[in-house]
């Protein structure tokens, strides 16, 4: 009994004799299933993947695979809720994968040329920003107008010009009041517009308004920036004079003031001088190049009033632009025929609700005259709107019905052919 000789397979080259025996006897090799055509032809880099699996593997970031076109999305197969997974192309990852690879060898190659382009960046980076910050600095120097203007422009003294301006500072109202710190200043800056005397005059007014803002209280306490001010004092209240040094005349400053005072307003301390007055100038809405044109205090007032919100939000700081009592006499006075009491209703901002107010009605005083004035009358002109209304109903249901009978005639005039047609 011999034993039969086997190949080994095409792929084993020429065949040979196996030894006798049942032991060396090699057994029939199972026949696997044949593989579909579709499934030989897929190459597996085409496979897609999904993007944990693509971040995890090839240690790519978002913005990474953001720049691949070709990506689909799937629902995800484990949380139904979950987003839809994206899928990435296998070669198209692998592609900026090894990209990658290679410009982390060639930045690793080339290391200190890297260090040194990255060095010479921020060295630019840095002399841009001083060049910037000088450029801003370099009106700061310039004397103001004010300054330069001389006086004798009228046959009346300067002093008696301040005397006027200073009253006019004295119309400011407590917090609340229609003559708030913007419509009395800018009654001052309008009025020192008139002549040189009134425009060097208008400084005192200024002065003046200034200490009418502290002693009026038209300042809002928990409102930026008072309470950073009040930190910087140590608790001993604001220390405006240190502020109208750094916002008046920043360029006298020393270094460690500036500082000190960025450090509180929460800006970054370091750079140059002029870096550390320009920052502190933009924290303050300062324009660039502009000193604080006015006291610290009286520009704190203005920037506060400028800043609140719409008229007319939940913000509880707005209870103080307009209350439920200013809106139901304003409510009133719209009713009786003043015009501007419903334009205000109908303004959305803050200094422009006040500016209105005092050009119509002067101050507080003189608004609750008028409304004290038509409420007698209030009655009557509700009972004549009612009246009007109820006739002007009137009118446009008659005008209806007529519309509806002449219509109804008309179909009736028609033939009946037409009717059916239609």
């Amino acid at each position: 009994m011999g034993g039969a000789k086997r190949g080994r397979g095409p792929e084993s080259g020429d065949g040979a004799a196996e030894a006798p025996g049942g032991a060396n006897e090699a057994k029939p090799a199972l026949e696997t299933p044949r593989r579909s055509e579709r499934a030989k032809q897929k190459v597996p880099w085409n496979q897609r993947i999904c993007q944990s699996h693509a971040m995890e593997r090839y240690g790519l970031a978002r913005w990474e695979l953001d720049a691949l076109t070709d990506m689909k999305l799937k629902p995800n197969p484990y949380y139904k809720s979950a987003a839809p997974m994206r899928l990435y192309l296998q070669r198209e990852v692998k592609a900026i994968y090894e990209k990658k690879q290679e410009h982390l060898k060639y930045e690793a190659d080339h290391a200190e040329e890297f260090a040194a382009a990255r060095e010479e960046a921020a060295r630019q980076r840095r002399e841009a920003a001083k060049e910037a910050a000088l450029a801003k600095e370099a009106p700061l120097k310039r004397p103001s107008a004010g300054e330069s203007v001389p006086a004798g422009n009228t046959p009346l003294p300067q002093e008696l010009w301040a005397v006027v301006f200073q009253r006019l500072a004295a119309t400011l109202e407590p917090q609340g009041g229609v003559r708030d710190p913007g419509v009395v200043a800018a009654d001052i800056v309008g009025a020192g517009l008139a002549c040189r005397d009134m425009f060097i005059a208008s400084r005192a007014g200024l002065e003046a308004l200034a200490e009418e803002v502290e002693a009026k209280r038209p300042l809002g306490m928990l409102t930026a920036p008072i309470p950073a001010l009040v930190n910087a004092g140590a608790g001993a209240g604001v220390d405006w004079a240190r502020w109208d040094k750094l916002l008046r005349t920043p360029l006298s400053c020393a270094m460690t003031e500036l500082k000190a005072a960025c450090k509180e307003m929460g800006e970054m301390v370091s750079g140059t001088k002029a870096e550390l007055v320009v920052r502190l100038m933009a924290h303050f809405g300062l324009p660039d190049g502009r000193r604080c044109p006015v006291p610290a205090r009286l520009w704190v007032a203005l920037r506060q009033e400028h800043n609140w919100r719409p008229y007319g939000s939940a913000d509880a700081r707005n209870k103080l632009i307009c209350d439920a009592q200013i809106t139901t006499a304003l409510r009133e006075l719209s009713e009786a025929g003043h015009s501007v009491a419903n334009t205000a209703l109908c303004c959305t901002l803050q200094p422009l609700f006040r500016c209105l107010l005092s050009q119509a009605y002067g101050d507080t005083a003189d608004r609750l005259a008028a409304h004290r004035a038509i409420v007698p009358q209030l009655g009557e002109i509700r009972v004549e709107c009612a009246r009007r209304a109820q006739e002007e109903r009137l009118r446009l249901a008659e005008e209806m019905r007529r519309t509806y009978e002449s219509g109804g005639r008309q179909a009736r005039a028609l033939p009946a052919s037409w009717l059916m047609a239609a």
